[in-house]
């Protein structure tokens, strides 16, 4: 599989376009003209089926119709009285003239309505008929018609000639000593005719009781009796005393018609597959590679380091659309890059104001150091106490240059912090703390509390003497590690309370509050920061939020 990757990875696209044109193009087209030609076989040979089966009940339905038509005749001659009184009557001494007038007259109506009829013609044992060798047949033992004995059986007779006979004795029972036989003779076309209605393809014959064909229509070809060369189709039925009703088709023309119709619309298919190809390939290959060149030029250019490079404007099709990112991506490399730099500008300014903010603390640190020691030999234990929280304080904030600590660190350092405050204003300001212990070890920037405390120390209180209670609440939410410095100090209207969120949002106002939020910002993202809610004298609560690190050691 990696080896088939490599070597298209390796083609250009014009090969590529001609290996997909086979194998998306050409491939399918060839699977479906096969998929096509056995569905369209399957159907077809169904459909040719049910054709069949339909033209067969029609073939059936017709012969039968015409069948009991003259078998009707046949049932009319039957019970007429008045012929059978002429044919029973003696013309030894009379005339038969009477006979000869109503037959004709009879005969030549019935011929009349109904046209395929031959002849109509009587065979008679009375003698006293004169033979005319066209109505009239005289019946002479042992030299009957071959068609005789089979008029012996009871009923109505039909018998295949060459042409249709229909047979019927006018007496059930002897009657003056005679026998009186009616025979109507009809032409093929009587039947050949229903034979007309086939469809191209198939072929209808009719059989007699011994499966010689008497009549037939459509294909060529066909032996008698029935027999027929090559792949057969064929659905029949037997007609009670006629024969059998035949529709066949010729499977292997059927077959041979679908191949073709199959292969002309393959090459169809494929003729037009080809030119829509070409067209395609000529228009990628002299428009698109032109635009596909521009865009890869382009894109070494910015990715060598020239930013400043434009693409040329390409269109709105996906080309364009690709140049377009491109630019685009191309002008946010350069503000990214911008902003990048100005961040990193920013964070030195402030490490700078933060450096300068603690060279004083240094070399207060060192003096301190010095003063508690003095006030120790003179006794001064207070001063002592002062002095080494101050010096503690530097210390802590110091922490040999680096900007994190431990949570516990930033506590301590805020906990000597409100010890000088104290020997300042005489424990008028009362700290608690509500600390998850786990956090305890995670890290912070330091120097984020002193200043949020300071400035509620500062602006808490209308007058030092009064008490000011400060809670800070330290806890894990979400991975990310909040604290809450709550004053019950005097608190600030709404409008206070939106200029410091526009100064924390644009960077201005006063230096503490303003270098907590830029510090955590930069060093930890956006998302973080120093938010503060207020309400006038009731107190102000200010939320730093960082994300949950632990520090290692």
């Amino acid at each position: 599989m990696r080896k088939i990757e490599t070597w298209l990875g390796s083609m250009n696209i014009r090969k590529k376009l001609i290996a997909a044109y086979l194998l998306f193009g050409v491939l399918p087209l060839v699977m479906i003209t096969i998929y096509t030609y056995h569905n369209t076989r399957d159907y077809l040979l169904e459909r040719t089926q049910k054709d069949m089966t339909a033209s067969l009940k029609q073939l059936t339905y017709g012969i039968r119709e015409t069948v009991n038509g003259y078998y009707a005749i046949m049932d009319q001659l039957y019970i007429n009285r008045e012929l059978l009184n002429y044919l029973n009557t003696n013309y030894e001494n009379q005339s038969y003239e009477g006979l000869f007038y109503y037959t004709e007259g009879l005969f030549r109506n019935i011929m009349a309505l109904y046209p395929d009829i031959l002849s109509i013609s009587i065979y008679s044992t009375n003698e006293t008929i004169p033979e005319d060798s066209y109505y009239f047949y005289h019946l002479k033992e042992g030299q009957e018609p071959e068609w005789y004995q089979e008029v012996q059986k009871p009923g109505r007779t039909m018998v295949h000639e060459e042409s249709l006979i229909f047979l019927t004795k006018l007496n059930l029972y002897e009657t003056a000593g005679n026998t009186h036989i009616i025979k109507i003779e009809v032409s093929e076309h009587a039947v050949y005719q229903l034979l007309m209605n086939t469809s191209p393809g198939t072929a209808q014959l009719v059989t007699d009781t011994a499966g010689v064909v008497v009549s037939r229509y459509g294909e060529e070809g066909i032996a008698n009796p029935v027999t027929y060369p090559g792949p057969l189709m064929a659905v029949s039925e037997e007609i009670k005393d006629f024969g059998t009703a035949i529709v066949l088709a010729d499977k292997k023309s059927l077959l041979r018609e679908i191949r073709r119709s199959a292969i002309v619309i393959f090459f169809r298919c494929f003729v037009i597959s080809g030119i829509a190809f070409i067209c395609m390939y000529a228009y990628i290959t002299c428009f698109f590679r032109k635009r596909v060149e521009c865009v890869r030029e382009g894109i070494g250019t910015i990715g060598s380091g020239d930013l400043s490079h434009r693409l040329p404007a390409l269109g709105t099709d996906e080309i364009g659309e690709i140049a377009g990112w491109v630019n685009g991506l191309a002008e946010r490399l350069e503000l990214v890059i911008a902003a990048s730099y100005k961040k990193e500008l920013e964070i030195k300014r402030m490490e700078l104001e933060l450096l300068q903010e603690q060279i004083n603390p240094h070399f207060l640190y060192n003096s301190l150091a010095m003063l508690s020691a003095l006030a120790i030999q003179h006794g001064e234990e207070n001063v002592s106490d002062m002095a080494c929280s101050l010096s503690d304080f530097y210390r802590i904030s110091l922490n040999h240059g680096k900007k994190t600590l431990q949570i516990g660190e930033e506590i301590d350092l805020l906990k000597s912090y409100l010890k000088v405050q104290n020997a300042r204003f005489r424990d008028m300001v009362r700290m608690e703390f509500e600390i998850e212990e786990e956090l305890l070890t995670c890290e912070t920037l330091k120097l984020i509390l002193q200043p949020v405390v300071e400035n509620a120390i500062r602006h808490g209180r209308e007058r030092d003497q009064e008490l000011l209670v400060i809670l800070l609440r330290v806890f894990l939410q979400n991975d990310h590690i909040f604290f809450e410095i709550i004053d019950d100090g005097n608190g600030m209207h709404p409008e206070e309370v939106w200029k410091i969120h526009e100064d924390l949002k644009n960077g201005t106002g006063g230096f503490g509050l303003r270098n907590v939020n830029a510090r955590i910002r930069q060093s930890y993202g956006e998302e973080y920061g120093l938010s503060l809610e207020s309400e006038y004298e009731f107190g102000t609560k200010v939320t730093i939020e960082i994300p949950f690190i632990k520090m290692r050691g």
